[in-house]
């Protein structure tokens, strides 16, 4: 049903879009570009773009449903092997790994760009989490090291004075 309108977008908006970005590169109105911008024009060889309306999302809703359901097939055919030790849940992952995913996922349903996590703040994140692991771990390993020590006491004839 929404194929008509998505051949508008391509057989009609992208050849005009094209030609105005066309004209004005002509005209010298993206000569104040950034460095990176003009950079990756060059290395493209022109610009790209991507509709994104309500009209995108909707026609991405059936990419968005089939990985879905992909996802609930591999799951419950994970269970039905009882040997399977969630080997297929694991290749399903490593296949469709979630870093991949989850930002494909918020595309697909309009989640603002905006909101999303640059990557220095997903940076941050993780020293975060190895530092709170690392804390776990020290904690973990206090006991075992103050019954080393107690040990070692013992095995010494205890404290000297």
């Amino acid at each position: 049903m929404l194929a008509p309108l998505a051949r508008q977008e391509d057989e009609w908006l992208s050849p005009m879009t094209q030609r105005e970005l066309a004209l004005l590169g002509e005209l010298g109105g993206l000569d104040d570009m950034p460095d990176e911008v003009a950079e990756y024009v060059a290395a493209e060889g022109g610009f790209g773009f991507k509709y994104d309306n309500q009209l995108g999302r909707m026609l991405q809703a059936s990419d968005t449903a089939a990985f879905l359901s992909l996802g609930e097939q591999v799951a419950a055919l994970s269970q039905l092997d009882p040997k399977g030790e969630g080997k297929l849940l694991q290749e399903f992952l490593r296949t469709y790994p979630m870093e991949k995913v989850l930002p494909w996922l918020g595309d697909n349903a309009g989640v603002p760009a905006s909101i999303r996590a640059t990557d220095e703040e997903l940076s941050a994140h993780d020293r975060a989490k190895a530092q709170e692991q690392a804390g776990q771990e020290l904690l973990q390993a206090i006991p075992v090291i103050a019954q080393a020590a107690q040990n070692t006491a013992n095995l010494t004839g205890g404290t000297r004075g």
